[in-house]
């Protein structure tokens, strides 16, 4: 469910929802779980100039194991963690990426003869297809983490003392989904549990709040971005000869409080009960206008207009006898009527930057009322003194 942009709009209009993370002040997190597929990535562009095939697959491994290291230090949890790795994904996305994946190995041939006609020497990269569910880099990766993370679990106190899953790529669906699925039953057996998610989709924001758990958190590394290119913000100052990195903690409670208030004007204006759980639940429908990657993107439509849609759904929500989504299921009927009233929106508002602007800083200077809180696995590892 990727959102372009929606990060960025988000931290603009509510920068209280951001927070440095300080590792001598770590939040207090139960269970942890890792979309370990953006730290994958991540890892191999640092290394996509290497031209030993061997030798860089180690170094990506051995550098996603040390980004995963960090995270739980970091972090500190103190009952589960939970590393999630993309699985074949669900039909609506399998042409998309197979379309994605065609066009990399079209990049990569037509490289290939360029460097040929110019008599020059073909620069060997790694191929980032080779992260993909079912591949040998895949599977090597899968085997030395799950060596690499029973020695820690018998050889560090940090990893002792937790529970370690590992939902790897031969398990069906993505990595964040998995994590969510999982999450939700937790909502009936440990309801008071603090969760933390680790990755760095925006679609994050949004999974977390529809499993309407009272304390879930989204972590993810403070990255900015120069001439379209992601620039990772790392302090200059080395401890034990690694960069530390920088991390935003980003409080789901704090964004549950922030959308009662926006939404708190149609309390009055409906004659049916009101339910934060079900105007959450419209929420992200709204939001899947703008950025989806099973359904496709309505035209015109980016996160700019995303105020916009909100203010159309609150003036009709009062006519429409109920909300647009009851219990996971979507009503048509009434969806029906809100796509109408979107509809007659002109063009030139669905993508003016202007408005964009204004509707940023209504959400910066909002006055708050009160004051906003600070089948899934494929192995379960545990320790010698579990066993």
């Amino acid at each position: 469910m990727g959102v372009l942009k929606f990060l960025k709009w988000l931290s603009q209009r509510h920068p209280i929802l951001n927070r440095e993370i300080v590792e001598t002040d770590p939040p207090k997190i139960d269970n942890l779980y890792l979309d370990t597929n953006c730290i994958i990535h991540n890892c191999s562009r640092k290394h996509r100039k290497d031209t030993d095939k061997k030798d860089v697959e180690d170094k990506i491994i051995n550098h996603v194991l040390r980004c995963i290291d960090e995270l739980i230090r970091v972090v500190r949890p103190k009952n589960l963690i939970f590393i999630s790795i993309d699985g074949v994904a669900p039909m609506a996305k399998l042409r998309g990426q197979r379309a994605l994946r065609a066009l990399a190995v079209s990049k990569t041939h037509k490289k290939r003869e360029e460097s040929e006609e110019s008599n020059l020497e073909a620069k060997s990269e790694f191929n980032r297809n080779a992260i993909t569910p079912g591949t040998e880099f895949m599977e090597k990766l899968l085997k030395e983490l799950h060596l690499a993370i029973s020695s820690r679990i018998n050889s560090n106190s940090s990893w002792k003392k937790c529970n370690v899953i590992i939902s790897g790529p031969r398990v069906p669906g993505e990595g964040e989904h998995k994590i969510i699925g999982y999450m939700r039953e937790q909502l009936s057996q440990a309801p008071s549990l603090r969760h933390c998610i680790y990755g760095s989709d925006a679609d994050l924001i949004i999974l977390g709040l529809c499993t309407h758990l009272p304390c879930v958190s989204v972590l993810r590394e403070d990255v900015q971005r120069v001439n379209g290119r992601i620039k990772r913000k790392e302090d200059v100052q080395r401890v034990n000869g690694r960069i530390k990195r920088k991390f935003i903690f980003v409080d789901l409670k704090v964004y549950r409080e922030l959308i009662d208030m926006e939404f708190e004007e149609v309390k009055e204006k409906i004659t049916f009960p009101y339910s934060l759980q079900n105007i959450i639940d419209d929420w992200m429908v709204l939001t899947f206008l703008v950025g989806n990657d099973f359904i496709p993107k309505l035209s015109y439509f980016s996160v700019s207009v995303l105020p916009l849609v909100y203010r159309k759904y609150k003036s009709i929500l009062p006519e429409l006898n109920g909300y647009i989504t009851c219990n996971g299921v979507l009503d048509l009927n009434r969806y029906e009527k809100l796509l109408s009233v979107l509809a007659d929106i002109p063009k030139s508002q669905k993508t003016s930057k202007g408005k964009y602007q204004q509707d940023l800083n209504v959400g910066k200077s909002m006055q708050y009322t009160k004051k906003p809180l600070a089948g899934l696995v494929d192995s379960h590892i545990e320790s010698d003194e579990q066993k």
